[in-house]
């Protein structure tokens, strides 16, 4: 069924929030790694291709590590810095989970969950409305128009070909040259992925390419600041050393 991008907001109007658990505890990291991250992302936005290759940014960590938490979290600080922006949050995971037959057109799977993320009557329960539409890329490219924008894209591991299983390469690299030519190349673009498997990250940057690879920037993921700020945050009053360096000091791990 073909879909009308009339019932989108305007690209700059899309927020992140309405992704957010409003039941999850507060975020917690080292001192200015939420800073850190936005800014890097910030000055990355504002080059492009020239004498260098822009590369896109990756939060790669273990599953359940908290990585679609640092990726809400850091397109809400994009929002707040570059309000005039479309930061715009999808997922291939949970809700929004890639099906078996979206693997045979990762591109329309994509623009699927940006015209999700943009709905005007939004409602987090209703992508599965959207897989009855097929949406172009040629739309989405058309609605954001010359909007700066920041895609954040959770789990693209789950796209076969960037899993690192053999098989549907061609249609990573539709995907991946796709996100590369409106998302990255020009001044005003940018994108930051998560996976949980670093062969997604050497996939990506490979497909990217046809004569050299492209750099992708991994950051170092959060870390509790210290022990008080994780038991108060958790509401684990006996948390002690031991425990938190047995989960990684990776908050979410401990949280879990």
């Amino acid at each position: 069924m073909p879909f009308d991008t009339d019932s989108l907001l305007p690209p700059n109007e899309v927020e992140v929030t309405p992704f957010l658990d409003e039941e999850e505890p507060p975020f917690i990291a080292q001192e200015n790694w939420l800073e850190n991250v936005t800014q890097t992302i910030c000055e990355n936005m504002m080059s492009q291709d020239g004498g260098h290759r822009v590369p896109p940014m990756a939060f790669v960590r273990c599953s359940r590590g908290g990585k679609t938490r640092a990726l809400k979290e850091v397109g809400v600080q994009l929002k707040k810095i570059i309000p005039q922006a479309a930061i715009i949050y999808v997922s291939m995971n949970d809700l929004s989970g890639i099906e078996p037959w979206e693997q045979d057109d990762p591109t329309a799977a994509l623009c699927r969950r940006i015209a999700f993320a943009a709905q005007k009557r939004f409602d987090i329960n209703k992508f599965e409305l959207l897989t009855k539409f097929i949406v172009t890329p040629r739309q989405i490219t058309t609605w954001l128009g010359d909007t700066p924008c920041v895609l954040l894209v959770d789990e693209l591991n789950l796209i076969k070909g960037l899993d690192g299983s053999s098989g549907s390469s061609a249609k990573a690299t539709e995907l991946a040259r796709f996100m590369k030519e409106h998302f990255l190349k020009s001044k005003g673009r940018y994108f930051v992925f998560s996976s949980h498997i670093v062969s997604a990250v050497n996939s990506l940057a490979a497909y990217m390419e046809s004569a050299s690879n492209r750099p992708v920037l991994a950051p170092e993921m959060p870390l509790i600041p210290n022990l008080r700020v994780a038991a108060n945050n958790f509401e684990w009053p006996d948390l002690n050393p031991r425990e938190a360096i047995y989960y990684g000091n990776m908050p979410a791990m401990i949280y879990e």
